[in-house]
């Protein structure tokens, strides 16, 4: 009896895992009629990232694969898309099979906040969050906020200031300026997945004009 009936693929995987996560996908559901499934042809078809070149099949003899994710080249934030087709012992193959994967950016970034030490009273400086970052995305707000110092100048105590730059000037001056004394402020900052980074702070010194 010649076996010449195609078997059929079955590709199960998640719908979605956290970026940097280790990616499982089965084959193992597979069937053949006849006889019995030896090989296996997964392809990474859509998405980047990962140790699978884009639309070059992985050919295994095993029915589960774990996605290779080299260190420094994980399978990047956004939407994936895995085939799988199935050859059995007569040679027949199946036809291929899509799973869509979704990578999730779940950490949070980091912030870092720098900043003149000492400052001089009427003199604008700058709060810097350039040296912020995110492992899975990119860092998408800034929010800036004086929490401690005299009530009196520019940036009102406890009222954050929201901008998507990575800098914020305080635009202290002769009829705006902050007192005299220890300032510190806060930097809390938002990634383009919405996860939002523990307070970075950091204290200024103003002192008075000379």
């Amino acid at each position: 009896v010649i076996d010449s009936t195609a078997p059929t693929a079955v590709l199960d995987a998640p719908d979605s895992i956290a970026f940097g996560a280790p990616l499982q996908l089965s084959g193992a559901r597979s069937s053949d009629t006849v006889g019995r499934i030896v090989q296996y042809v997964w392809t990474h078809t859509q998405g980047s990232g990962s140790g699978m070149l884009l639309n070059q099949p992985l050919v295994t003899d095993t029915s589960s694969l774990l996605v290779p994710q080299p260190a420094g080249n994980p399978l990047a934030v956004g939407r994936h898309i895995f085939r799988l087709a199935v050859g059995d012992d007569s040679g027949n193959q199946s036809k291929a099979i899509e799973r869509p994967v979704v990578v999730l950016d779940t950490a949070a970034p980091t912030a870092v906040l720098e900043a003149p030490k000492q400052v001089m009273q009427i003199q604008p400086f700058q709060l810097s969050g350039a040296r912020s970052s995110d492992v899975g995305g990119r860092v998408r707000l800034f929010h800036w906020t004086r929490i401690s110092g005299t009530p009196d100048g520019p940036m009102p105590l406890g009222q954050p200031v929201v901008t998507d730059a990575n800098v914020f000037t305080v635009a202290q001056s002769l009829t705006s300026y902050l007192g005299v004394g220890r300032h510190v402020f806060r930097l809390v900052v938002v990634d383009d997945s919405n996860n939002q980074s523990r307070p970075a702070e950091f204290p200024v010194e103003i002192t008075a004009p000379l």
